[in-house]
């Protein structure tokens, strides 16, 4: 070949990469050559709760779930997850076969599914008289036949959220297991997390002799250790997240499966719901739960109303999990400002996730009819460092929802608080409006950004005649929105006026009827947040609380004590943050 042709051919190749690639990522909507890095889109329904995805060697998506008492069935994605094919049936199950499955492809191309069969199905004492075990089935010759599912735990076990290979070629499924009565304990509850075994590829298997525990909280479900995941780090060790009713994820390292650090808290706040850690192709870790704190119990109850899963997260981290960046909701409740069904799971909770050949995140997640969800975004849109909003969608952003009524149980209704109102000034806009209407509490609207430890966020706003008062806090997690704690916990908490307050350190007085630049800028580091009014210096906050997670959620509130139709009007918001400042200390997991 002539040196002529070859640098012709260079050239060609230049050109494409140079012009046609970068046309084709700006315009092509449907895969993933885009304009990157892209938000969370849904893409499409789940089939059922607690399905599990895969990635075939070929690229091809698989998502697996147990249509209940009948069969396993999947359906695949040759696309990266933007369309999927109509279910087809794998292999048969028991009768009492539960929906919550694991799959995963070991490094011999083979799959194996883990899925719960009941015992004892209509009676009421879990690890007593009613039980689901464990039973695993596993491919052949190159994923063309199912072995015939068997049995590899006996006892009670709510759910499977991992099952992964080892480096060494060892399997380790880690679960949590219901300890009949008489075996509870009062401090750490009523589960523990067990690991199974295999270091035969699934052909036998075997308990590690660890039992790991949580502490629970004196009033609520106290379900203790349950639902782990767990992932292999660069090191050999494997790092295993534990959910927990302590407002935190609980962390256990190993250096082969079978022997166990003893769980303690980690740097993740969550409520009691389970989390997903995913290695992506890159090296770099994304881990997917609910950052979001629950409901405290009112005197005289046991339980609050239901809470926590209204949104799901997600973070990641290119250093073995030393440092994380995101904490940016991927998935909100559709149907998060509509009465709540009385009975069963709901809410965004329970997610699996695989990274596409071409590095995009396709996550399957939710519980409850209308809730669950395929969705995809790119990972380095969790790395951004900036965000606004100004109502030109809707409240899509936006969580608003208001709690009414008595608590039943762990059932409490909702209704949509703020509401979007016509701009007073600006034909075509519109504008938040948080008030306090009559019969209800103040209104709460809850927004969340990318982390960050130092930050500027501006928000433009009026007080109307009449006004009286409001809220303005940064948080590091999810509350409900008229949720107090939120205020009680938050990182930096300004309070709004219609008329001066002096020696009021964290008040601050809007005149009604003008719009306002509010602008917060805060840094952890030095542990205070500088305050301006439309471009002066306001007043300066200390920052009592730590946020060793930093600063991602917006919070605004009535808190007038009575009616107030008036409120405060809400035009737009915008940040900017800087997410790990190199000077700040950020926790670490222990080595």
């Amino acid at each position: 070949m002539s040196r002529l042709v070859i640098v012709m051919r260079q050239l060609i190749h230049t050109v494409v990469t140079l012009v046609v690639l970068p046309a084709v990522a700006t315009t092509t909507l449907a895969g993933d050559m885009r304009q990157r890095p892209w938000a969370p889109e849904i893409v499409a329904a789940s089939p059922a709760n607690e399905p599990s995805i895969v990635r075939l060697p070929d690229g091809t998506l698989k998502i697996f779930w147990i249509v209940k008492g009948k069969h396993c069935a999947s359906m695949s994605s040759h696309d990266h997850g933007v369309t999927w094919g109509k279910p087809v049936v794998e292999f048969s199950v028991p009768e009492h076969a539960y929906f919550t499955t694991r799959a995963m492809l070991d490094r011999d191309g083979e799959l194996h599914l883990c899925f719960l069969v009941g015992r004892g199905v209509g009676n009421r004492k879990p690890a007593v008289d009613l039980f689901y075990d464990i039973w695993h089935a596993k491919t052949t010759d190159q994923r063309t036949k199912w072995q015939r599912p068997r049995r590899i735990f006996a006892g009670y076990v709510g759910a499977l959220r991992s099952l992964i290979q080892l480096r060494s070629g060892r399997l380790l499924l880690p679960f949590g297991k219901w300890l009949s009565t008489t075996d509870q304990r009062q401090t750490t509850g009523s589960n523990e997390v067990h690991i199974l075994y295999s270091d035969d590829a699934g052909e036998s298997w075997k308990e590690a002799p660890a039992a790991l525990t949580a502490p629970v909280k004196p009033r609520g479900g106290q379900i203790g250790a349950v639902e782990p995941t767990a992932l292999e780090l660069s090191d050999g060790r494997i790092w295993m997240l534990i959910r927990t009713d302590t407002g935190r994820l609980y962390e256990s390292f190993s250096r082969d499966g079978l022997v166990w650090t003893p769980a303690v808290a980690s740097r993740f706040t969550s409520s009691e719901s389970p989390a997903r850690l995913l290695r992506l192709p890159d090296g770099r870790i994304v881990l997917l739960w609910n950052n979001c704190q629950e409901l405290v119990p009112p005197p005289g109850h046991q339980y609050s109303a239901y809470s926590g899963r209204d949104v799901l997260h997600a973070a990641i981290s290119d250093d073995e999990g030393r440092t994380w960046r995101g904490f940016r909701e991927i998935f909100r409740d559709p149907k998060r400002n509509d009465t709540p069904p009385r009975r069963g799971d709901r809410g965004t909770a329970y997610p699996d996730a695989v990274a596409t050949t071409t590095g995009s995140i396709v996550v399957v997640t939710g519980q409850g009819d209308g809730r669950r969800v395929i969705l995809r975004f790119h990972p380095d849109w969790l790395c951004e460092t900036s965000q606004s909003d100004d109502f030109s969608n809707g409240l899509d952003q936006w969580c608003v929802f208001q709690a009414v009524g008595p608590l039943e149980y762990v059932w409490r209704d909702r209704v949509p608080g703020p509401k979007l109102v016509a701009h007073p000034t600006k034909k075509g806009r519109r504008v938040l409006l948080v008030r306090r209407d009559a019969g209800r509490d103040g209104d709460g609207a809850v927004w969340n950004f990318p982390m960050g430890f130092r930050g500027k966020l501006s928000i433009r706003l009026m007080a109307r005649p009449g006004f009286q008062g409001g809220a303005i806090a940064l948080a590091d997690r999810f509350f409900d929105p008229g949720d107090p704690q939120g205020s009680r916990e938050a990182v930096v908490l300004l309070h709004l006026t219609s008329r001066p307050q002096p020696g009021r350190k964290t008040t601050l007085a809007l005149e009604p009827t003008e719009w306002h630049t509010l602008a917060l800028d805060w840094d952890l580091h030095a542990k205070r947040c500088e305050v301006t009014l439309d471009g002066h210096h306001a007043k300066t906050l200390h920052v009592d609380r730590t946020a060793g997670n930093g600063i991602s959620y917006l919070r605004l509130r009535s808190t007038a004590d009575q009616v107030d139709p008036a409120g405060f009007l809400v035009e737009s918001v915008s940040v900017t943050v800087d997410p790990v400042p190199r000077e700040l200390p950020v926790p670490s997991h222990p080595r």
